[in-house]
């Protein structure tokens, strides 16, 4: 079994490296800053998953920190953020909805063969995965120690990006990004699936900011 999720893994990586390789460098500011976002949030999320770190707690805190950065970009005032009541559970089935109503309406896309194949090794990966680990019960101790280290690295990061100046729109895309990243290792919840979220990214970014204002 260790040597088959190896095999796994090692194709895993070929292919992925094969598609960033025909990725356009990111020559602009604004694409550098995103590029820069990405690598740290990507790479806070891996030690965080490594440390054994609850994925439910790491979704809460992704969600949590993106809504309260695009809120204010949505017209949603500090008095409102401030008084926001609402449950992250529900906000964020809030949030799936919109998503899943969005993307039923437009057209499947057309992955290309490398993106296929991505797509069966991560469906491997994920069936490794149990619903257990996903939703993994934390006593009242280790579930407050973990949230506050959760957040507190990735208040750090974000904190760190303003205080460079870094647009917060920029930081908000990619936050929602691995957000659904994240939500979406589930094994019921196909790569494909997934694959075309982000292939209809913009239209999905669309909708939820449209949406964000009814939640406030």
């Amino acid at each position: 079994m260790t040597t088959d999720v190896s095999n796994v893994l090692n194709e895993l990586a070929e292919i992925s490296q094969r598609i960033k390789s025909q990725e356009l460098p990111a020559t602009t500011p604004l694409q550098k800053q995103a590029a820069i976002v990405m690598a740290t949030i990507e790479k806070e999320i891996i030690n965080l998953v490594m440390e054994h770190t609850a994925i439910k707690l790491i979704l809460a805190s992704l969600f949590y920190f993106w809504i309260t950065l695009e809120a204010p970009l949505c017209g949603v005032n500090e008095k409102a953020l401030d008084n926001w009541s609402m449950q992250l559970p529900e906000a964020m089935d809030r949030i799936i909805n919109v998503i899943k109503t969005t993307l039923k309406n437009l057209p499947n896309h057309k992955p290309t063969a490398d993106m296929k194949r991505l797509g069966e090794k991560l469906n491997t990966i994920k069936s490794l995965i149990p619903d257990s680990e996903i939703d993994r019960k934390l006593l009242p101790n280790e579930l407050v120690m973990q949230a506050t280290m959760v957040n507190t690295r990735m208040h750090t990061a974000i904190a760190d990006f303003l205080k460079q100046s870094f647009h917060p729109e920029i930081i908000a895309n990619v936050l929602l990004n691995y957000w659904i990243r994240t939500s979406t290792i589930n094994s019921h919840v196909p790569e494909s699936y997934h694959q075309k979220i982000e292939y209809y990214f913009d239209d999905i970014k669309k909708a939820v900011r449209e949406y964000i204002p009814t939640i406030f």
